[in-house]
């Protein structure tokens, strides 16, 4: 009995970091990654999950917050840019800022949803266009897009951040 209350103790000690996402540029282009553990609270519901997604083929969305409203908000920016990418040129891609655009003004537009609360999507929209090169955009659930050249999200960022902070070289 007393060596399972240790292990209780232990596992009520130990770190809930939850989501952790990031994203850097780099002179040929990004890199973004995700953790892939789905949490509610201290109940783990998946230990594979994919936290990324492609928005368009040159941009790519890591999500933190909801699920439910990260993947809603993802399929509504993939709606929209499809239907924007049919006025472009055959072989030209939208612009990594016009994406992140649209996946915070999805964000901002939807403050009120949920009873009030707004949608429960943080998200990076990082890429590479022809005009500007690698991107990567903070897109907030208060709608929110900062442009930085390293970003993380999601409760667990708090462990990397300094370590970016510190050691990101331009």
């Amino acid at each position: 009995a007393k060596a399972h209350m240790e292990s209780i103790n232990r596992a009520q000690e130990a770190p809930k970091t939850g989501t952790t996402i990031v994203a850097c540029e780099y002179a040929g282009g990004i890199v973004i990654g995700a953790d892939t553990r789905v949490s509610t609270g201290t109940y783990i519901s998946n230990r594979a999950s994919d936290k990324m997604c492609n928005l368009t083929e040159n941009v790519v969305m890591a999500r933190s917050g909801s699920a439910a409203d990260t993947e809603a908000v993802a399929g509504f920016v993939r709606h929209h840019c499809a239907q924007r990418e049919i006025e472009l040129a055959h072989g030209e891609t939208m612009e990594v800022k016009q994406v992140a655009r649209i996946l915070t003004k999805i964000n901002y537009e939807n403050k009120n949803a949920n009873n009030g609360t707004g949608l429960g999507c943080y998200a990076i929209a990082a890429g590479w266009d022809e005009k500007f090169g690698a991107q990567v955009y903070s897109c907030t659930a208060g709608g929110n897009m900062i442009k930085t050249s390293w970003t993380t999200d999601g409760s667990g960022s708090t462990y990397i951040w300094g370590v970016l902070d510190s050691e990101f070289k331009e």
